[in-house]
């Protein structure tokens, strides 16, 4: 059990549907010269593979039951974690444009992320002119700020080009 700090659960009492306290990311990948098959289902192989989900991914919000100081949140494993209802795909009309793919954040953005479950989703958009992919990544601000999610990003991501 790890509790939230002051300022994450102030993340989280500063929310409102007018401002949603998440932050996010988009990762636009274009598929390897001459390359034979479909990116991003083979992407999402790659992706399968890395194994068992593990925290702050797999972790939900929690509140103490008894009332005696405070009720600060904590972070507790999901028991019931369903890693397809954060991975999600999407696809623009074909050749999709900047315009429709930026659109298509700002309606994703705009959303809150349900405080029942771990506070993260991730969208794989298919359909980019020119064969590219998306990656649009939220995940609460009491979660992550900007700088450690780029960095989290760094962690996952390889610099080896095959």
């Amino acid at each position: 059990m790890s509790r939230l700090s002051f300022l994450d659960a102030a993340f989280l009492q500063m929310e409102s549907p007018d401002a949603p306290m998440h932050v996010a990311g988009l990762q636009i990948y274009e598929p390897p010269e001459n390359y034979d098959g479909d990116f991003l289902q083979d992407l999402i192989a790659e992706f399968s593979k890395a194994g068992q989900v593990v925290p702050p991914f797999n972790q939900r919000l929690a509140y103490p039951t008894v009332k005696l100081f405070n009720r600060m949140p904590y972070w507790e494993t999901d028991p019931e974690f369903d890693l397809n209802y954060h991975v999600r795909f999407a696809a623009l009309p074909r050749p999709g444009t900047m315009d429709q793919l930026f659109t298509l954040i700002e309606r994703l953005h705009s959303r809150q992320l349900d405080q029942t479950r771990p506070l993260w989703e991730s969208y794989c958009i298919e359909g980019l002119e020119g064969g590219r992919i998306a990656l649009y990544m939220k995940m609460h601000h009491s979660v992550v700020d900007g700088v450690s999610g780029m960095k989290m990003m760094a962690q996952m991501l390889s610099t080896d080009p095959n």
